[in-house]
């Protein structure tokens, strides 16, 4: 797939690369998907948020003493997430731009409908498949 970048709607920059997508709502809220919906990279305000395949969260930047590197508890982890799938959802209801069409439109909608429906218990069951998998449930960072 050659990479698309449009301007969606609402002014969000939306780009669809070949392993991901990344949407730009503004310069201080980023998102970065893999192809299964699953958020991997958040920026929110000066935090940068790096979610696992466990579905914890390591929250990066500068705090008032310096650099802050922690990860986050399941309650404030699932409202960086969710905000984040609410940007996307708010995406398709004001829909894509009309010069956006054939194969590449398909391919904008199929990939956020895949991200809106990552919702806080479809994430919670992709990490079990893969805590299963790997059998594991605690990752040391």
């Amino acid at each position: 797939m050659v990479p698309t970048l449009f301007r969606a709607s609402g002014g969000a920059s939306v780009s669809l690369a070949e392993a991901s997508t990344s949407i730009c709502v503004d310069e201080t809220r980023v998102s970065s998907y893999d192809l299964g919906g699953r958020p991997y990279v958040l920026v929110r305000d000066a935090w940068t948020y790096r979610r696992a395949f466990d579905g914890r969260l390591l929250q990066k930047g500068r705090g008032r003493t310096g650099r802050v590197r922690q990860l986050l508890g399941a309650e404030s982890g699932r409202a960086v997430v969710e905000a984040a799938r609410r940007e996307v959802l708010a995406l398709l209801d004001q829909g894509l731009p009309s010069e956006l069409q054939g194969t590449t439109r398909a391919e904008a909608v199929r990939r956020l409908e895949r991200i809106a429906a990552m919702d806080e218990t479809a994430l919670r069951l992709d990490a079990q498949r893969f805590a299963a998998l790997y059998r594991t449930s605690t990752w040391r960072w």
